[in-house]
């Protein structure tokens, strides 16, 4: 029986640069080895389905190290943001080109403040 992936929920803060990190664990109870796999998560409004963001390794928005997955935002992404949440997947591709879906997830974007006011 398949279990459950797991749901991660990113709060992020409009204009501010992020790193989510996601720490990933084997079967065998040891930090996962992310040599020569490629990570993508495809966001997508949940409102309008629309794809807003295409994060990968391959691209540099994500990176690892020992058994840890860091999700980088720049502020750039967030800063005219008008989308208020992005559900998400967090997909490996091993180097044989066979795909796994480890994680869904949702990022939050709490607006900026002084934008909001007109302080920009």
């Amino acid at each position: 029986m398949m279990q459950p992936l797991p749901q991660l929920n990113i709060s992020l803060y409009q204009g501010d640069d992020e790193t989510a990190i996601i720490e990933v664990i084997d079967e065998r109870g040891k930090y996962a080895d992310f040599n020569g796999y490629r990570i993508d998560a495809d966001c997508y409004d949940v409102i309008t389905d629309e794809l807003v963001w295409h994060l990968s390794s391959k691209t540099g928005e994500i990176t690892t190290a020992k058994g840890r997955i860091f999700i980088h935002i720049p502020h750039h992404y967030t800063e005219k943001a008008d989308w208020e949440k992005l559900a998400f997947d967090l997909q490996l591709t091993d180097p044989n080109g066979k795909i796994k879906t480890i994680a869904q997830g949702v990022f939050s974007l709490e607006n900026d403040i002084t934008q909001a006011y007109g302080q920009n």
